[in-house]
């Protein structure tokens, strides 16, 4: 199965995440800005983050920009303080185009919390990414 990874991240948070699941398959994730080729992907694994309670503009642009002719299925992860996913987002956008969202997203909180100081995501943010891409790539190759 051909798996690509790619992620915009703004503040590091999502990056993290991008990496984790990198790890957890063996495929590397590229910056979405790098322009990074997703041609036959059966499985495009497409983070971004939320801010003021929106998709961040370049995840949501390269959402936009994909077409079924060149990804079969897309399973997104986001990272925000506001505690939102993106998968409502990207159901709307992806629906015009034809590409197929798979039902399960990943999503965790980003940030620094200013009342404990705990910093998100954390390493029990980063087994459960690792675990989220595991799941999604053998759900596809059952």
């Amino acid at each position: 199965m051909n798996i690509k990874i790619v992620y915009h991240s703004q503040t590091g948070n999502t990056k993290v995440i991008a990496q984790a699941i990198s790890d957890a398959l063996g495929v590397p994730a590229e910056e979405i800005a790098t322009g990074p080729d997703i041609s036959g992907a059966d499985l495009l694994f497409v983070g971004g983050c939320i801010h003021a309670f929106n998709l961040e503009h370049t995840c949501k642009s390269f959402l936009k920009s994909l077409e079924s002719s060149k990804v079969k299925n897309v399973a997104v992860f986001a990272t925000s303080a506001s505690g939102k996913g993106i998968s409502k987002f990207a159901a709307k956008i992806l629906a015009k185009n034809g590409v197929n969202l798979l039902p399960d997203e990943f999503f965790c909180r980003g940030g620094m919390n200013n009342k404990t100081g705990e910093k998100k995501p954390d390493d029990r943010d980063v087994a459960a990414a690792k675990e989220f891409a595991k799941k999604t790539a053998e759900s596809l190759s059952a």
